[in-house]
């Protein structure tokens, strides 16, 4: 810079005549510039570690991204305001998703009298209530199912099962890693959420639920299995729909991958800004009566 202003004012000026212009000493001038060059080359890293990032978590908003780098152990210097203004200006950001697809309830002839037991429910541990719903993934021209079990105290996705079809058989799958995962005796009195959908109302699937001590709990509308559909989203909208999935077998794949990353790498706001893996270890060493209570809204004053 120095010298280019030489070159523009002539041979009358020294650089030192300049420095003196500018305020600054030769070696302030040096100091500047040296200081420059390294938030121009941490700015380079941090765009490097997020497009990296990016590959695996393609949809994650600027701020959980933010916080999921943090927990994951990647300390990058800035503040989420500075990072998201950074990821703004390098066209990094994510826009709005669009939904659409095939209904995956068919509640005809389904038993409607169970009551919604998550109304109001206060929980404060995991396999206290596991939701549950059915969505769709498109492979060129057909549509494949998905069946998700979620923990909604930890936001562990336990289960997800993908299916040409939408039969109850993938709910059996489904509860068996999940008694695999958990094992029979935690599951006793959880609660299972989930809407009208036939396959959970099929009868050998309810026995073996009720044969658990498991409680059934029916949505009576998508709004009350929110946090169901929330994990949808997020499975479809956020990963499968960015990884150019070509068939059914890479589909089945790139749902164990979601499962890892979201498990071991998603840092979750309601977490504390821990991921689901981390935030079940931790909560073991917290005694039951101090653990964080979640309480569920309540439809039914609505």
């Amino acid at each position: 810079m120095v010298d280019e202003l030489r070159q523009r004012l002539g041979t009358d000026y020294t650089n030192q005549t300049i420095y003196e212009a500018l305020g600054k000493t030769r070696q302030g001038f040096s100091q500047s510039k040296q200081r420059a060059d390294f938030c121009l080359e941490k700015e380079n890293l941090i765009l490097s570690i997020v497009k990296n990032w990016r590959i695996n978590h393609p949809r994650m908003g600027s701020r959980a991204l933010h916080q999921s780098l943090n927990a994951a152990g990647i300390y990058l210097g800035i503040g989420i305001t500075k990072f998201e203004q950074l990821l703004s200006k390098h066209n990094l950001t994510v826009g709005k998703i669009k939904r659409y697809g095939p209904n995956t309830t068919d509640s005809n002839g389904s038993d409607k009298n169970y009551p919604n037991l998550t109304n109001g429910l206060i929980i404060n541990d995991i396999n206290q209530l596991i939701v549950a719903d059915i969505t769709y993934f498109r492979i060129k021209t057909k549509w494949y199912y998905l069946f998700i079990f979620k923990d909604v105290y930890s936001q562990r996705v336990l289960s997800i099962v993908p299916s040409p079809n939408m039969e109850a058989i993938n709910c059996h799958r489904a509860l068996d890693e999940i008694i695999a995962l958990r094992g029979k005796a935690a599951l006793k009195n959880c609660i299972f959420h989930s809407d009208n959908g036939s396959q959970f109302d099929e009868n050998e699937f309810k026995a073996r639920l009720h044969n658990l001590s498991i409680k059934i709990s029916r949505a009576k509308h998508c709004e009350e299995n929110g946090s169901a559909e929330q994990i949808n989203h997020i499975v479809k909208n956020m990963y499968l729909n960015n990884w150019s999935i070509s068939s059914f077998e890479h589909l089945c794949e790139a749902c164990k991958a979601f499962m890892a990353l979201n498990n071991s790498q998603r840092a979750i706001k309601q977490l504390g800004y821990k991921t689901p893996l981390s935030f079940e270890a931790a909560i073991e060493q917290i005694p039951l009566s101090k653990r964080v209570k979640k309480q569920l809204y309540d439809f039914s004053k609505a």
